[in-house]
Parts: C-alpha cells; sequence; structure tokens
C-alpha cells in the first residue's frame, strides 16, 4: 500500500522529463530541416546564380527562391533559440559535473550572443566565447562515442578553433601585431583538421555498416566532386563562405569528406540513432569559423546535443 503511492509519484515526476526530451528533438529536427532549407536556397542557390550570365532574366522566380531562403533563415534562428532554451532545461536537471560545465557553456554563449546584438558586448568578444565553447562542448561530447569516433569531434573543433583565431586577428584590434599573410596557415590548418574530422565521421558507426547509406555517401561524394569541376573557381568561394573550408586541398578530398559525412548520417538516421544524425547534420551545416552567431549556434547545439548522448545514442540519464 505503500510502495504503489512513490511508484506513482514517480512515474507522474518522470513523464515531464520524458515529455521535455520529446519536445527538444522535435525542435531539433524542425531546426535541421529549416537550417537545411536555409542553406541549400539562402547560402548556396542565391550565392551560385548570380554566377550565371542570363540570371536576370529570371528575376521574378530568383525573387521569390530568396524570399523562401530568408524565410527559411528567421525560422531556422527562432527554431534554434527555443532549442537552445530547451537544451539549457535538459541540462539543467542532470547532476553530473560534466553536465553542468555543458549547462554553463551554452548559457554564456547564448548571453553572449544576446549581449552582442544588443551591442553590450563586442564582436570580438562574441567570437572568443563562441570558439571556446565549441572546444570545451567536443570535450563535454565526448561520452557520445567509442574509439576514434570521438577524435573526429575533436579535429572539426580544432578546425573551427584555428578558423576562428584567423578571423579574430584579422580585426582592427591585431592590426599592430599581424603581417600581411600571416593568418593564412591557421585557415588552411583549421580547414585540415574539420577535413580529417569528417573524413573520420564513419567510425562514429563502430562497425554498423549500412550499404544503402554507403550508396547514399557515394552519390554526395560523386555530385560534390562534379560540382567542384564545374567551375572551380566559384565553388572554392561557396566553400569558404558557407563552410570556412578555404579550398586549399584537391577537389577529390571535398568529395570525399562530404560524402563520409552524408553516409554517416544516414546510416545513423537508418539504425535508429536519430540523435546522433540530427546532432552531427547541425554540425555540417553550421560549417567551421564565425560566419554569424546563428551558424555558431548550429554548432554549439550540435555539440551539446552530442553531449547528451550516451554510447550508441542512447539518450544520458539525469544521473549521468
Amino acid at each position: 500500500m505503500i510502495g504503489y503511492p512513490i511508484r506513482a509519484r514517480a512515474g507522474r515526476a518522470a513523464e515531464p522529463r520524458a515529455t521535455g526530451m520529446s519536445w527538444l528533438w522535435w525542435l531539433v529536427e524542425m531546426t535541421v530541416a529549416a537550417a537545411a532549407a536555409e542553406l541549400l536556397v539562402l547560402r548556396l542557390f542565391t550565392r551560385t546564380i548570380i554566377h550565371i550570365p542570363g540570371a536576370q532574366s529570371v528575376s521574378p522566380v530568383w525573387s521569390v527562391i530568396a524570399t523562401s531562403g530568408r524565410f527559411a533563415y528567421y525560422l531556422a534562428s527562432v527554431l534554434l533559440v527555443a532549442t537552445l532554451v530547451l537544451l539549457l532545461r535538459e541540462l539543467a536537471r542532470r547532476t553530473s559535473q560534466r553536465a553542468m560545465v555543458g549547462a554553463a557553456t551554452v548559457t554564456i554563449f547564448v548571453a553572449a550572443g544576446a549581449s552582442a546584438r544588443t551591442g553590450v558586448v563586442s564582436d570580438l568578444w562574441l567570437a572568443l566565447v563562441v570558439s571556446t565553447s565549441v572546444l570545451v562542448l567536443a570535450f563535454f561530447a565526448r561520452e557520445a562515442f567509442g574509439g576514434i569516433g570521438w577524435l573526429g569531434i575533436v579535429l572539426f573543433a580544432g578546425g573551427f578553433t584555428l578558423s576562428s583565431l584567423h578571423t579574430v586577428l584579422q580585426s582592427s584590434a591585431f592590426s599592430d601585431l599581424r603581417r600581411p599573410g600571416s593568418t593564412t596557415g591557421l585557415l588552411g590548418a583549421g580547414e585540415a583538421l574539420a577535413l580529417a574530422g569528417a573524413l573520420l565521421a564513419p567510425a562514429l558507426l563502430r562497425g554498423r555498416h549500412d550499404r544503402r547509406a554507403a550508396l547514399v555517401g557515394i552519390g554526395a561524394a560523386l555530385s560534390t566532386f562534379l560540382m567542384l569541376l564545374a567551375n572551380t573557381a566559384t565553388t572554392k568561394i561557396l566553400l569558404l563562405w558557407n563552410f570556412g573550408l578555404a579550398g586549399y586541398f584537391p577537389t577529390v578530398v571535398y568529395a570525399a569528406a562530404f560524402g563520409a559525412l552524408v553516409y554517416t548520417v544516414v546510416a545513423l538516421a537508418r539504425a535508429g540513432d536519430r540523435e546522433r544524425a540530427l546532432a552531427l547534420a547541425l554540425l555540417v551545416i553550421g560549417g567551421i569559423g564565425l560566419h554569424s552567431t546563428y551558424q555558431g549556434g548550429l554548432v554549439v547545439a550540435g555539440l551539446a546535443l552530442l553531449g547528451l548522448t550516451g554510447r550508441g545514442g542512447a539518450i544520458l540519464s539525469s544521473r549521468s
């Protein structure tokens, strides 16, 4: 008689947590969908069509497509903010020191982003906060992986940091210390680390190979290879603008890296590991380096969400 009410209360207490996690991952799904649309339409299509002769003849269609891309951007931004809020809520419920570090890092990022938006802190301080947050959260996410899978995430974070440092050193605050071309090596090194991390992405599967996912990955790699060959100058610029990749490496390296990422995301999703698939997708869409607070937020959210998953993609309990 005493045990039943206790079990009932425990069950009722567990419901909000389960509901909260369900809402969080639903928001993540919507954020990934909106951000992917923004990437394809606003960042890729509209930045590509301006290089096509005669594009002005389809200006009404172009205008509609560009408007839809801007809508996707605003929608993704709102969904990202909501995702970060629910993410903080879930992290705050966990009692481990690791979770508290993750919650503090996300909180500092959100506060810095809001403060920079209102002019309270400078863009330079925001850049430093974003770079530091990515590094800290990469180590926070280590429990989500086994073997060399974790190494791929650390390499990505290292690439993000070096690319960000290149941008920071370009600011007027460091003009007296900077020599012409002195930071180019940082950009190349950051790109090398990020590409290495992408090529290591399949290690997250830990031997669970998927033939259909492999076919999708091969298709993505071939498509990327052909697009890069079609117009090397334009596509390399798009790589830099959208993903922070400077284009120092052979075309086949970018094709292989993108194919490996697509294969990993699809294989994780097909294996029922949607949490890590979604989190990894956020990293891909966000890219490396300091493009915008929005793209930095996608990366921060992706790494923090990876930290919520245990080995094999299981959601960590509040006692983790």
